[in-house]
């Protein structure tokens, strides 16, 4: 309920006859006599002053009633004020008792009898149009002719206990009366002060409103009329009184306001010759834009625009001054009529000084800000005529027209106008493009060209995201050449750049950034408006990664947002350059910038256009075809025909009678037989003669009248073929056929499921003669393989030689071999899944999907006509495979997904998943907020709890939310309308999911998690970091995060892939005792005999390796631990190079088969890491010293590439590093409870494993652990780092764990069974440990618990490592370094007292 502090008298007039009756049923009121209001001159008037002109007494009427909806709608028009909007009250409001009591009893005798509808009304100023100077002021002096304070929006609304009606007609009517009554009220008040017209017109006005009222509301006005007039008493005693203290109140409040004028005046004459010298400056600035802009046209109409701005502003302050002579004269009059003493008038010039200050700040502000606005736009003008002269002297070149041929020949030339015209009508577009059709390269510069040339070329920033890293740089090289760039993406002057994770080249003057899709959702985290992007293009989003998806529902709410705001602001759809103009605009003196709308471009060679449409709010669908030449097809049966071959009966892919893919293949052919009872009896009586009997066909999916037509070799192949393997043997027999058919030069493509197919294939194809001549390269492309094996698959053979390349799935759309006419699909891939359920990833073979396959024979003609040979029957191309690939958001776990969601403030997860394109399982969410919970991510408040405090809680997170906050506050209620709901809607839609999040319990990142969430890896592998820093063995870490966040350094040709087991094993071998140092051979103590050898065989130059290097080797010897072998391996090669050089360490790497480019990857991602946790607060601020290594290879620096202040040993966070069992501690703590259990077996035999699901699970053959036997395991547990299935379930990358590490650093719950000995660990993993010493570890398990918090929550508070310090507590503390020393002692002992 507004509140109204004025209670003046309205009524010049008594209330007629039958008003008189209503007025008598609420409290007794005296009619006062009408009063001139100080200010205002009477007809007798003062000699000098001017007279008030009375119209003339117009002919009485007779009066029409109306409703109070419809005199308020006239009285809104009448005075410009918005359209009043009704909102239903759903919550009783606060209520003033005492006036509730006084007008209880006439309004009840108005309203009769009550009912549920409670409504107010909102009135709120018109809204400023675009570009109009003054903005918000402007409009809300409109309305001050009439409503005098109505600057802002306001709310009328009845009494609580007075309101309620039967009918939402009535309760609205009520609100409406109540709104005329006040805003009648509020203007006869501001006549009578003297700041409107005349209160006697004001008075005619609101009686002849009052007139018209029906009977119902007129009584409702007399009721308010009597509270108003007795003060809310319940009388009218003292009126008189109250009138006369008013109109002394009023004078004196005129003759101040006066006195403030006059002040204000004297300052504006004073700002009048600053104007002066201000348009002169501005002259002057004009004058040399024109002088320096390449463009005279231009820069003249800037000047001239200047000029007349400042004629403007000179001319208001000339106005102001006349104003000013005519109001001091009168002042001085006033003052003295007032009878105001010395302190009073000290007192009002002292708030005049006040407010003529602060008016003049603000008046300096605006010009300044105008100034800069004006530099701003000159400089705007000059860089878009300098790119446009740019891209015309280019396109005028020999290159420049030459390439601009070649562009026009792709077929997504002719799409360009319909892809402007289609952005200048909608938000977004989706744009289908075949193979070949130029859309990745041309879709960009089209829309950056079109900007350019139309002058806006300034204000285009466009991103282009892509799936994968190595299509983000080939493209933006690519597109670096045809706009003519030399120097390539991100060289001085270029406008293409490219950022992907560990390599970024762009400057700022890159306005086409190619990136993946990870780089702009971690851009997202810090700007949730993608400001300054004018344009987003979304590639390949066919593939429907994890990534994109989640990309495109927050590009849908950003665009929502954006646009929306632009659209209030007047920058709409049809304005074709306000995609890109619009930035460099102001929308108001304030000096804001109009919001510039966002165009989204999805883009793919074969999707589901309708899908992506409608999730983009019906935009327009433009399709291109393709410019490959024809591909002739042929399914198997067709390959069987032409090649002749004869699927053997003991083949792999054959099923064979008896065999279990018989048994099930009987099963399916019994079902598909149901209903037919002489099949069916056929089938039971046995298989019979296989010519005479179609249906003795073991392979379920052969239909005999299919292939009818095909010869009988055929028929026999697909009867016995199990078409769930790939024939391995027709694929040998395949590629033999197409060299043989196909003539040079020309490259052989072969898609196969995995990396395992692949060699496979290798070792056949080289023990074969006919490619080991010489004229032939066979060669993988895998993403597992090293870089330059990738980068030989895109070398062009010799004349004479066929390239033959063995690929997986990578080579469909990421990478294009340019010179490929033939291509064999084998039809499958092998893609990871996870089973929520088991909580466990399966990686699955499966049939690809028909997309890819159309993406895959689409391979084979781009230079030439091709040929594509599929190992899939024509029957199930086009009745059994999917049309598109399952989402990566339905098949992955969603850890990582759930943590970026909550630091991207976007609510709940399961909320914002279900606004995704395809939302994931639930049971997959919950998996993952489960996992989150275990590692301590993310904390969630039970049902149980208050619900009024989890309430508070959900909106609190909601209310903090960064992405939100920014859309909110960028759109306004121009945003609430794009979400579907207006602004009062709004926080009924806040509470309900606040209330729902009560229900079902609040998410809440807790300190861990929002340090985890910055962290670009698995959540896992970040925990692993923090315990890593917090448990004194920061180095070691990194180098495990940053290994399994990139890939393993070990790699290997196929053909040595037994050489390189031997060296990993190796390195964890127990320890030789140290031999006599030969030359050239290092001595060597703590590893291997074997890897001895290998070091010496290392040995550059007859040098022995740096001692440190072979002692960092041995890290790993007799450890048991994959993880301590990444690290052994690493430290060796890294520390080989500090002492030694490149050279050397190139070495070491090839002796051990370690990639050059993972190790360099690796180093810069540690590098990444530690700069991540030490801007998390997590480590302390870098010294001078280590600022100086963290700018390695800059020039002057002392340090090199291999240094890093993170492997200091000398920092508290490596104090343990070279302690393995310090490391497996930390690894126990981040990887719990994944953990593995053994179960009793013999000591000379390999044990089983189960896990804490009571699984039978197997160690992976590749671990350093799976050859060991029960006997050889030092512990009987292990962590592992991932559980996968393919033909069992088998754990990865292990590390054995101690007891002792279980007891303090593993689980959540820790319980002592005193009369048992043992510790059970979350009510399954039991630890045998005498009652006594359990209780002692519970409590220093505590203390260290309370140690870990207290750490994270001082990098959550921003505090920095030194504060840590002083203030004793956090990673740096002396409670935390005296905890951590006294784990590291118990963790020694126990190895100690292990190996007794």
């Amino acid at each position: 309920m507004s509140s109204y502090t004025h209670r003046e008298t309205f009524w010049a007039a008594g209330v007629d006859d039958g008003n008189a009756a209503a007025a008598a049923a609420g409290p007794a009121t005296k009619q006062p006599a009408p009063f001139t209001p100080w200010g205002q001159y009477s007809s007798a008037g003062r000699q000098g002053k001017p007279k008030i002109k009375h119209s003339k007494q117009q002919q009485q009427r007779p009066v029409e009633y109306k409703t109070p909806k419809a005199l308020l709608q006239q009285h809104c028009q009448k005075v410009n004020l918005q359209p009043p909007r009704f909102e239903r009250i759903t919550q009783p409001a606060g209520v003033d008792a005492a006036a509730a009591a006084a007008g209880a009893a006439a309004a009840a005798a108005a309203a009769g009898q009550r009912g549920q509808y409670r409504y107010k009304v909102i009135l709120a100023p018109p809204a400023a149009p675009a570009g109009s100077k003054g903005g918000a002021g402007a409009a809300a002096g409109s309305s001050k002719r009439f409503s005098g304070v109505l600057t802002g929006p306001k709310t009328y609304q009845l009494f609580a206990d007075e309101d309620g009606w039967a009918s939402v007609q009535d309760a609205q009517n009520a609100a409406a009366a109540r709104a005329l009554f006040a805003l009648h009220k509020q203007a006869a008040a501001a006549a009578a002060s003297g700041k409107g017209s005349s209160s006697s017109s004001q008075l005619e006005q609101m009686q002849a409103v009052y007139q018209q009222l029906e009977r119902q509301w007129a009584g409702l006005w007399d009721a308010w009329w009597g509270l108003e007039v007795s003060g809310g008493q319940g009388s009218g005693a003292g009126v008189e009184e109250v009138l006369a203290a008013e109109q002394e109140q009023q004078r004196d409040e005129f003759l101040r306001s006066l006195l403030v004028e006059q002040q204000q005046q004297q300052q504006q004459q004073q700002q009048g010759a600053q104007a002066d010298a201000s348009a002169a400056l501005s002259r002057g600035q004009a004058d040399a834009a024109f002088a320096d802009d390449p463009n005279p046209a231009t820069a003249a109409a800037a000047a001239a625009a200047a000029d007349a701005e400042s004629e403007a502003e000179s001319d208001d302050a000339e106005s102001a001054e006349g104003e000013l002579v005519t109001h001091g004269e009168e002042a001085e009059e006033w003052l003295l009529a007032a009878g105001l003493d010395e302190e009073q008038a000290a007192a009002a010039d002292k708030a005049a000084a006040a407010a003529a200050a602060e008016q003049q700040a603000a008046q300096q502000q605006q010009q300044q800000q105008r100034q800069q606005q004006r530099q701003q736009q000159a400089a705007a003008a000059r860089r878009n005529e300098q790119l446009r002269r740019q891209l015309l002297d280019w396109r005028s070149s020999p290159e420049g027209a030459a390439m601009q041929a070649q562009r026009a020949k792709l077929p997504m030339a002719q799409l360009r106008g319909q892809i402007s015209d289609a952005l200048a009508g909608s938000d977004a577009v989706v744009i289908s493009g075949e193979t070949g059709s130029g859309k990745t390269t041309q879709v960009p510069q089209f829309l950056l060209e079109d900007a350019v040339l139309s002058g806006a070329g300034s204000s285009c920033s466009i991103i282009v995201t892509q799936p994968r890293r190595i299509a983000a740089i080939s493209v933006a090289d690519r597109v670096a050449v045809e706009r003519g760039e030399a120097g390539g993406p991100g060289a001085p002057g270029s406008s293409v750049g490219y950022h992907v994770r560990l390599d970024a080249a762009m400057n700022n003057n890159t306005q086409l950034l190619f990136c993946t899709t990870g780089i702009l959702l971690r851009r997202l985290a810090s700007d949730p408006l993608l400001s300054g992007v004018s344009h987003v293009l979304v590639d390949e989003v066919h593939e429907r990664s994890l990534q994109g998806d989640v990309l495109m529902a927050l590009l849908q709410r950003i665009a929502a947002a954006r646009n929306a705001a632009a659209d209030a602001a007047g920058n709409t759809l049809g304005n074709r350059s306000s995609s890109s103009s619009s930035s460099s605009s102001s929308s108001s003196q304030g000096g804001g910038q109009v919001p510039q709308r966002l165009k989204v471009v999805l883009m793919s060679a074969t999707l589901d256009a309708n899908i992506y449409s409608a999730y983009y709010w019906g935009c327009p669908v433009l399709s291109c075809a393709g410019r490959t030449f024809p591909v002739s097809v042929r399914y198997l049966e067709d390959c069987y025909a032409e090649t002749r071959y004869v699927l053997a009966p003991d083949a792999r892919a054959a099923i064979r009678a008896g065999s279990a893919a018989a048994a099930s293949a009987a099963a399916k052919r019994k079902a598909s037989a149901r209903g037919d009872a002489g099949r069916a009896a056929l089938l039971n009586a046995g298989w019979g003669d296989e010519e005479a009997l179609q249906t003795s066909a073991l392979n379920p999916n052969y239909d005999p009248e299919v292939y009818a037509e095909y010869p009988a070799n055929v028929r026999k192949n697909l009867a016995r073929l199990n078409e769930d393997v790939l024939d391995l043997d027709f694929v040998e027999e395949l590629i033999s056929w197409a060299d043989e058919q196909t003539p040079l030069p020309g490259a052989i493509l072969v898609f196969l499921p995995g990396m395992g197919e692949i060699s496979a294939l290798m070792e056949r194809l080289g023990s074969s003669s006919r490619y080991s001549r010489g004229r032939h390269w066979l060669l993988p492309l895998h993403s597992a393989i090293s870089a330059d094996q990738q980068r030989a698959a895109f070398k062009v053979p010799p004349a004479g030689t066929r390239k033959i390349v063995l690929a997986t799935n990578i080579a469909e759309t990421s990478v294009t071999l340019e010179d490929v006419v033939v291509v064999i699909d084998g039809g499958r891939h092998k893609e990871r899944r996870f089973d929520a359920h088991k909580r466990m990833s399966l990686l699955v073979e499966d049939w690809v999907s028909k997309a890819a396959a159309l993406q895959r024979r689409g391979r084979a003609g781009r230079v030439r006509a091709g040929s594509c040979f599929c190992c899939y029957t024509r029957q199930r191309f086009e009745h059994s495979m999917r049309q598109y690939a399952v989402p990566e958001v339905a098949r992955v776990p969603l850890e990582e997904l759930v943590l970026q969601i909550h630091l991207l403030g976007l609510g709940p997860a399961a909320s914002f998943l279900r606004c995704l394109i395809q939302p994931p399982p639930a049971k997959a969410v919950e998996a993952a907020l489960t996992a989150l919970q275990e590692v301590g991510a993310l904390a969630v408040l039970p049902a149980s709890a208050d619900s009024a405090s989890a309430a508070a809680a959900a909106a609190a997170a909601a209310n903090e939310s960064p992405s939100e906050l920014a859309m909110a506050s960028y759109a306004g209620p121009a945003a609430a309308a794009a979400r579907g709901w207006d602004d009062g809607d709004e926080e009924s839609h806040r509470a309900a999911a606040a209330a729902a999040a009560a229900a079902g319990g609040v998410e809440v990142l807790t300190p861990l998690g929002r340090l985890l969430a910055v962290l670009p890896m698995e959540p896992r592998l970040g925990k692993l970091l923090v315990m890593g820093a917090a448990l004194g063995c920061l180095a070691p870490a990194l180098t495990i995060a940053a290994a399994f966040s990139h890939k393993s350094p070990f790699s290997a040709p196929l053909e040595k892939q037994d050489e390189l087991e031997r060296i990993r094993r190796a390195f964890a071998a127990p320890a030789a005792a140290p031999t006599a140092a030969a030359a050239g051979t290092p001595a060597a103590s703590g590893v291997s005999a074997a890897l001895q050898g290998m070091l010496g065989d290392a040995a550059v130059g007859g040098k022995p390796l740096p001692p440190a290097a072979v002692a960092a080797a041995g890290l790993a010897a007799e450890q048991q631990s994959d993880h301590l072998l990444l690290v052994a391996a690493f430290e060796m090669w890294r520390l080989t190079g500090a002492a030694a050089g490149e050279r050397a360490a190139g070495a070491v790497a090839r002796r051990h088969m370690l990639s050059q480019q993972a190790l360099d990857a690796m180093l810069e991602l540690r590098r990444q890491f530690a700069s991540l946790l030490q801007e998390a607060h997590l480590l302390p601020q870098l010294t001078p010293q280590q600022q100086q290594q963290q700018q390695h290879g800059k020039p002057g620096s002392s340090s090199s590439k291999w240094s890093c202040w993170a492997d200091d040993a000398g920092h508290p966070a490596n104090r343990f590093a070279g302690k393995p069992e310090v490391v497996k501690a930390a690894l126990v703590a981040a990887l719990v409870p994944h953990v593995a259990v053994m179960v009793a077996a013999g000591a000379e035999s390999r044990p089983g494993w189960l896990d804490g699901r009571g699984q039978t699970v197997f160690m992976h053959p590749s671990s350093v652990l799976h050859e060991l036997t029960a006997g050889q395991l030092q512990q009987p547990h292990v962590v592992y780092q991932e559980k996968t299935k393919t033909t069992r379930v088998f754990l990865r990358e292990l590390s054995v764990a101690s007891p002792l590490a279980l007891l303090l650093l593993g689980g959540s719950a820790f319980t002592v069974q005193h009369e048992a000995g043992t510790v059970l660990l979350d009510g399954w993993l039991q630890i045998r440990v005498p009652a006594a010493t359990a209780v002692l570890i519970k409590r220093l398990r505590q203390a260290l618990e309370q140690v870990l918090a207290a750490t994270v929550a001082v990098s959550a508070s921003g505090g920095s490592g030194r504060q840590q310090q002083q203030q004793g507590h956090g990673l740096l503390g002396r409670e935390s370094m005296a905890v951590m020393g006294l784990v590291q002692q118990l963790l020694a002992a126990e190895v100690v007292e292990a190996g007794r």
